[in-house]
């Protein structure tokens, strides 16, 4: 009897060590954590047939003592700093610890599992096996990879990362520029993962030398960022032709042009043309253009920058010349009675004109420095006149102008007959266009009130034409035969001096 319980014992005793010695854990010796986020300590246990999950306890390290920080069948005996921070985390055959959140005063502390049932079957006790938890307030920084030259239009795939140690609640990543994103995680070894974000980027030449920039934020509000500066390769873009200042370009000088652009790369050369008919200056493919003698009359320049990636061009530009006033002549602008008025004109200035000298027979007018001239007597308007015309460039000279002295009775008399001139022939046509109307009214009354008269008379005119032909049977005869019987025998008398003289009585019998 004695022997058979020796041996129930000693049957008894070795499943148990049997039990506790096949039972083991596997977890990392170290860990890192972030304070006020979450971590997760990766845990599995064998064998299979034993479950983990129903009796899986986590002691905090102490000489001598089990400190329970998780026990997932009696909470209570949980440490109260622990309680409600710990949990298990999911998993088949998983007692992996999740603490949320990580305190600052869990760094620097060691941990391991065990089970709930078998105090002493233990990672600790069986196998010597413990983790450090380090905890750190600064949260990890976003890793951004991409190609360091990117062309503009071409798409491009940017990625940034960033680890952690808390699967169940990951940071989120964000990228500063637009584009399609696609998210992905990967599982580390030793309880850490990595959080994925790829971005699809078209770049564009206003985001070169601009910083792209991906942030992460974490479970616990905190962020962390990392940037990166855009090469984005472009064609020249924004070209012009650029002037020199602040200094004046004066006719007949010389100017230097320069093509400047934006571009990435720099230009490898240029093209310049002149005039809008993009005639090119063969010999010239710098930067700067220089040109000699320039006037008001030269033709606009352009200028193309080429670049391994593309080529751009600029509008023709217009040099604002700065010249003397042109085309300086005197006119008359008044001239009459005891006044004349002379101007100096000019076609163009540029500045404008600031002052004026006027001169009479070679001789300066002084104090006369308005464009307009007043000459106030006959003295005064008698003379050749000229002007100088002035700005800050130069000066310009008119022609003489011969200007003579008009009487004052001369000149009203030649004004009123310019007068009559002038009147005359318009009092004409009014008369004439008042006496044609009246003849074509009184033609229109006649019609209305005889149109049977009108009638009569046409009638008439074609029996006259027809009468006409009765002419044309008349035949020529001889009249003096005629004439001799008509003639009565007149007796005769003598005239003293023997000529025979008709007598006057027979005429008056006749005009009886």
């Amino acid at each position: 009897m004695i022997i058979t319980r020796k041996v129930l014992v000693l049957t008894l005793f070795q499943g148990l060590l049997t039990e506790c010695w096949c039972q083991k854990w596997d977890f990392p010796n170290i860990i890192f954590g972030l304070a006020g986020s979450c971590v997760e300590i990766p845990c599995v246990f064998s064998p299979q047939n034993n479950s983990g999950t129903s009796s899986t306890v986590w002691y905090l390290y102490r000489r001598k003592q089990y400190l329970e920080i998780f026990n997932s069948q009696k909470s209570s005996s949980v440490l109260s700093e622990y309680r409600d921070r710990t949990s298990l985390a999911r998993g088949r055959k998983s007692c992996s610890l999740r603490i949320d959140p990580v305190r600052r005063d869990d760094s620097e502390e060691y941990y391991y599992p065990g089970i709930a049932e078998h105090q002493r079957t233990n990672a600790w006790s069986l196998s010597g096996m413990i983790l450090l938890l380090n905890v750190t307030d600064d949260p990890p920084i976003p890793a951004l990879s991409g190609k360091n030259r990117m062309v503009e239009g071409n798409s491009e795939t940017i990625e940034c990362s960033v680890w952690h140690t808390c699967g169940s609640s990951p940071p989120s990543l964000k990228y500063n520029k637009s584009g399609q994103t696609k998210r992905h995680f990967e599982a580390l070894p030793r309880g850490y993962w990595r959080e994925i974000l790829h971005l699809r980027y078209v770049p564009t030449s206003e985001d070169d030398k601009t910083v792209i920039q991906c942030t992460a934020t974490y479970h616990n509000g905190k962020t962390s960022q990392r940037a990166a500066t855009l090469n984005i390769l472009y064609a020249p873009k924004d070209v012009m032709v650029v002037l020199p200042k602040p200094k004046a370009i004066i006719e007949g000088g010389d100017v230097i042009l320069t093509c400047f652009c934006k571009s990435n790369p720099p230009p490898l050369t240029y093209e310049w043309y002149r005039a809008n008919s993009k005639v090119k200056l063969r010999s010239e493919d710098q930067k700067s253009l220089i040109l000699r003698n320039v006037s008001k009359d030269t033709e606009p320049y352009s200028c193309s920058a080429i670049n391994e990636v593309g080529r751009g061009e600029s509008p023709p530009t217009r040099i604002p010349m700065q010249y003397a006033a042109t085309g300086v002549q005197v006119i008359v602008l008044y001239k009459a009675g005891g006044a004349t008025r002379l101007k100096c004109s000019f076609v163009s200035s540029k500045p404008n004109v600031t002052h004026y000298t006027w001169f009479k027979d070679g001789n300066k007018l002084i104090y006369k420095t308005g464009q307009i001239l007043v000459l106030d007597n006959n003295e005064d308007m008698s003379g050749s006149f000229s002007c100088i015309a002035h700005n800050i460039v130069g000066s310009s000279t008119s022609s003489e102008l011969e200007l003579e002295a008009i009487d004052a009775d001369n000149n009203e008399e030649g004004t009123k007959k310019m007068i009559y001139m002038t009147l005359f022939p318009v009092l004409g046509f009014i008369c004439l266009s008042i006496l044609v109307i009246c003849i074509y009214c009184r033609y229109k009354a006649h019609q209305a009130s005889s149109p049977t008269s009108t009638t009569q008379e046409v009638h008439s005119l074609k029996n006259l034409q027809c009468s006409d032909a009765n002419y044309t049977d008349l035949v020529k005869e001889e009249v003096s035969d005629y004439y001799n019987s008509l003639k009565p025998p007149f007796p005769t008398q003598r005239e003293p001096g023997g000529r025979n003289v008709t007598s006057d009585n027979h005429y008056e019998n006749i005009i009886k």
